[in-house]
Order: structure tokens, then C-alpha cells, then sequence
């Protein structure tokens, strides 16, 4: 089998693991972006897993415009209030935990995307804590360890991550199911 089908193959195996184990939590996420929106508060994206560049900007055609997006510093974190959803996409959960604290701190909701990160394969990186610890709900993503997928000969480790589409796929159904949830209470989405 080509090293491309082998790509996708495996990129089809982590939105089934995505799809049987996640549900739940993406289901959660969009239950609270959307009364976040009907209750006149805010929705934040922010991202610093490996999304492609612009995947979740404003303008994207398609893009429900429900998220807005947020940086990770101090600044970004002031603008959340407490009843705001906060998703933030980090490849293992260690990205920026001081947005992730503060959202939680000021009574947002907050969820991360990341893989599965037991404390013992990655350094902790921030008081012993990791953004996923300070998150209302975690959507693991099944990305392999290393992120790459593929081993290629020649090639001393696994090549062609997998966290950017596993990321993107856990990002826009959290989006399609909120925006699912404010069409049937009658509120109209944007599409950019």
C-alpha cells in the first residue's frame, strides 16, 4: 500500500476513534457554546496545537461564525467573562495554561483539544499543570505519541502529523453542532 493511502488510512482510524469515544464531550462542548451565545456571551477559539494557519479565521468560507478567535496572552485572557466558552486546541494540553486558567478562574467554560497526555511521556511545563487541567471538558484526539503517522525508510522517526486533521475534525463538529442547536432555538448563524 502507498505511503499517502497508508496516511489516510490512519487519519480515518483517529476520526473513528474521535467519532465512538468523543461524542459525549464534543456534544457537551456544543451544549455550552450554544447557551453561552443564547445567554449573550461570548465564544472563543484559540489554537496552538498544529491546525493548519487559518483553518478557524474569520473570512474561511463556510466558517460558522460562532468563535471567535483569541491570542494566548494576558490581553486575550482579560476579555473573557465568566458564562464565555473557551476552546482551545493544544497538541498535548500543555499550550498555554495560563489562558486556560484564567478562563476557568473567571467562570468560563473551558475546553481543550489535545492527545491523550498521561504527565509521565511529556514534561509539565507551568506549576506542575497542564492546560487540560483546568478544562471543564477534554476532546481527546488519538494522535500517535509522536504525531507522526508514517514511517518512511530512511526516516529515523514517524513523519506526517496527524494532529492538525484530528485537531480540525474536533474543532468544526464542536462548530456544526452548536450551530445545529442555535438554528433549531431560532437563532441564525453566520456563515462566512
Amino acid at each position: 500500500m502507498s505511503l499517502g493511502l497508508q496516511y489516510l488510512r490512519k487519519a480515518r482510524s483517529i476520526f473513528s476513534a474521535i467519532g465512538r469515544k468523543e461524542m459525549k464531550d464534543i456534544e457537551r462542548a456544543a451544549e455550552a457554546a450554544a447557551k453561552a451565545v443564547l445567554a449573550g456571551r461570548n465564544c472563543y477559539f484559540f489554537d496552538e496545537g498544529h491546525m493548519v494557519p487559518g483553518e478557524t479565521a474569520p473570512g474561511i468560507e463556510g466558517r460558522p461564525d460562532i468563535f471567535a478567535p483569541l491570542g494566548g496572552d494576558a490581553d486575550s485572557a482579560a476579555k473573557i467573562r465568566a458564562g464565555d466558552v473557551l476552546v482551545h486546541g493544544t497538541e498535548i494540553g500543555d499550550g498555554s495554561v495560563e489562558l486556560a486558567e484564567a478562563a476557568q478562574k473567571q467562570g468560563a467554560t473551558v475546553v481543550v483539544i489535545c492527545q491523550p497526555s498521561p504527565a509521565s511521556r511529556f514534561p509539565i511545563v507551568h506549576q506542575g499543570k497542564l492546560a487540560s487541567d483546568w478544562a471543564d471538558i477534554v476532546v481527546e484526539t488519538y494522535i500517535p505519541y509522536t504525531d507522526g503517522m508514517i514511517d518512511v525508510k530512511g526516516i529515523d522517526s514517524p513523519a506526517c502529523p496527524g494532529s492538525g486533521i484530528a485537531d480540525s475534525a474536533a474543532f468544526w463538529m464542536i462548530a456544526v453542532l452548536t450551530a445545529e442547536k442555535l438554528a433549531r432555538a431560532g437563532r441564525k448563524v453566520p456563515v462566512d
